[in-house]
């Protein structure tokens, strides 16, 4: 709009903001003098909105002290929108009061007045959207779409409905509509439940080794986390008590207790033979198991670096020239028992060694060095023993290492639980086992 007054010559130019429902936005009113011959002076600009789109606009109006010849003023106003407002395009109107100098800047003359529309849109809004939950780090998923894990903050979600969904291992997954309103913080909080049981286990006496489905746990008491829903044994070994077995059913979310009550182990009767006395039938005993333990010492005494090269020699002629491969592989294999027993007896004369001078020693530096030593020595002959299949062996072994070294020792307590359990119900080391405690010796031998 334009408005020829005497000598100056006012143009107006309002904007069409577009405006989210719930927020804000600026209207801005540009007021330029176009003729040249003269100047305005105070200039007021009043903006009035349709009180249909219930929204308001401020402040009331805006003034400046003079408009120069070929110069402009801009003048800015900002419209609220409540989040009730109706969408649509609404119209307001612009009125323009000044006044003006005569020729030559002689006299002042006014007030004189323009008046026009400008036009601004209301749209839909947009609002944020706060989320935690227990426990926290749950995948969140807003209408299908990942955005982050809790807790979480998410902006400029458009109003209306929309479908939060949440995601985390061991729990079920959780899914709920929200309704986000214009320009508003919307709160979700929530606790996930499990979609997994707990089995608390205690005994009495104890610490006992626990087993869940003849899967080692721990030691008693223990908390089994992270159990499936269903049927499962919860097995108990103490020694010297008869083992607890007990079949228990959980569902998801379930925090239940197996409290163990052992039972002492019967002792082994003396068998009666007529005509003899308890005290004679102990004896034969006796002797039957010392004749026991001596023929495999006998038979697992080994001779001397030169046999052993011997055999050696004897074994490549004869991969050179096989006639039975059945017979050749027993005998290679029971050379290889006899090294390994060689082995055996250096290294443990070797720490019996490294023992006698760490009991002079005086020097810090060199404990240290025997103390490694020492430690190295063991780490060797655990793996001499597990060769061996000599369990009793590695469960001695074992002990010294934990003895010994400040790391891993919940994954020694681990192996020599293991190493019991082998003993107590005579289970070979299974390839499996070996390679782990392998890993685990060298671990700790390269600390």
């Amino acid at each position: 709009m334009s408005a020829e007054m005497g000598n100056p010559n006012l143009v107006v130019y309002p904007d069409s903001p577009t405006i989210e429902r719930g927020s804000t936005s600026t209207l801005s009113v540009s007021v330029q003098e176009i003729s040249g011959l003269d100047y305005a002076y105070g200039v007021v600009v009043t903006p009035t909105i349709a009180s249909s789109s219930r929204c308001s606009i401020s402040p009331i109006s805006r003034t400046t002290s003079r408009i120069s010849e070929y110069s402009s003023s801009t003048f800015y106003f900002t419209i609220s929108a409540p989040a009730d407002a109706l969408t649509g395009t609404y119209t307001g109107s612009i009125r323009v009061k000044y006044y003006e100098t005569g020729a030559m800047g002689l006299g002042n003359y006014g007030p004189y007045y323009e008046s026009g529309t400008f036009s601004f849109t209301l749209i839909k809004g947009t609002g944020d959207l706060s989320i935690t939950s227990n426990p926290s780090q749950a995948s969140v998923y807003l209408d299908g779409n990942s955005r982050g894990k809790t807790p979480l903050k998410i902006s400029d979600i458009k109003e209306g409905t929309h479908t939060v969904s949440m995601k985390k291992s061991g729990y079920k997954d959780y899914s709920t509509q929200i309704s986000i309103a214009p320009g508003s913080l919307k709160t979700l909080a929530t606790t996930l439940a499990k979609s997994t049981a707990d089995i608390k286990v205690s005994s009495t006496p104890g610490p006992a080794n626990v087993f869940l489905d003849d899967i080692y746990k721990g030691i008693s008491p223990v908390t089994i986390t992270g159990v499936s829903p269903g049927k499962h044994n919860v097995k108990l070994v103490y020694e010297g008590y008869d083992d607890y077995l007990k079949e228990v059913s959980v569902t998801a979310g379930d925090v239940i207790s197996v409290d163990a009550s052992l039972e002492k182990s019967l002792p082994i009767p003396i068998p009666k033979i007529p005509g003899l006395s308890n005290e004679m039938v102990i004896g034969i005993i006796g002797m039957l198991l010392l004749i026991g333990i001596a023929i495999p010492v006998v038979l697992k005494r080994k001779p001397n670096r030169s046999h052993y090269r011997d055999n050696a020699a004897a074994s490549a002629r004869r991969h050179q020239n096989p006639i039975d491969p059945d017979v050749s592989d027993k005998r290679d294999h029971e050379e290889e028992i006899g090294v390994f027993e060689y082995e055996k007896i250096k290294i443990l004369t070797d720490i019996e060694g490294l023992k006698d001078t760490l009991a002079k020693s005086r020097n810090g530096e060199e404990t240290r060095k025997l103390q490694k030593d020492i430690m190295d020595k063991s780490i060797n002959l655990a793996q001499v023993n597990v060769q061996l299949q000599d369990k009793a062996g590695l469960l001695e072994s074992l002990e010294a290492i934990k003895r010994n070294s400040p790391v891993h020792l919940d994954e020694l307590i681990h192996f020599i639980v293991q190493t019991e359990h082998m003993i107590k119900y005579e289970m070979p080391m299974t390839p499996k086992f070996s390679e782990s405690l392998s890993e685990l010796l060298n671990q700790i031998i390269q600390r």
